[in-house]
C-alpha cells in the first residue's frame, strides 16, 4: 500500500525545527564590538564579531548601541558590566525616588546586622508610602516590586 500523508524529511525520523532565540548581550560586550568598530568598517566588525549570516539585523542593533554608546560606556564604567538591563531609581514604581533611597538605606543598615529583610520591606515601603504625604493611587509592594529593587540593590 502507498503511504500517504506529509512526506518525511531524508536522513531522520524526527526532525527539530531551528528556534530562533533573542539572546541579551551584556554591556561589555557591546562597548568590545564598538570599540571593534573604532578601528575597522562595518562590514569587517559584522564578520568579525557575528558568526551569523543574518548581518542586516546584526547591523540595525550594532547601529542602536553606536546611538547609545555614552550610556554603555557609562555602564561598562560604573560597574555594571555584566548586566543587560538596569533599573534606574523611580523607574515603574510608585514610590518616590527620596523614599526609594531612604528604604535603600533602610534595607542597608539591617543588612550591616545581618537581619533578613525580605519579609519586613513590604511593610517599610507601605509604612514610607503613608507618610510620605498626599498619596497618588494604591501602592501595594509587591513582590513583582520588590525582586527588581533587590537584584538593584
Amino acid at each position: 500500500m502507498a503511504r500517504t500523508g506529509r512526506l518525511r524529511k531524508a536522513g531522520s525520523s524526527v526532525t527539530k525545527l531551528k528556534q530562533y532565540k533573542w539572546v541579551a548581550k551584556d554591556y561589555a560586550y557591546k562597548l568590545r564590538v564598538l570599540e571593534y568598530l573604532d578601528t575597522s568598517t562595518m562590514p569587517a566588525s559584522m564578520a568579525e564579531c557575528f558568526r551569523s549570516s543574518n548581518f542586516n539585523s546584526k547591523q540595525r542593533e550594532v547601529n542602536a548601541w553606536k546611538k547609545l554608546r555614552a550610556v554603555i560606556e557609562a555602564k561598562v564604567a560604573g560597574g555594571s558590566r555584566y548586566h543587560q538591563r538596569c533599573r534606574t531609581l523611580g523607574m515603574g514604581a510608585t514610590l518616590p525616588v527620596e523614599l526609594e533611597e531612604q528604604l535603600v538605606r533602610w534595607i542597608n543598615e539591617l543588612r550591616a546586622d545581618g537581619v533578613p529583610v525580605t519579609s519586613m520591606m513590604p511593610k517599610q515601603a507601605q509604612e514610607l508610602y503613608r507618610t510620605s504625604g498626599p498619596c497618588i493611587g494604591l501602592f501595594k509592594a509587591s513582590w513583582s516590586w520588590q525582586k527588581p529593587l533587590l537584584r538593584h540593590h
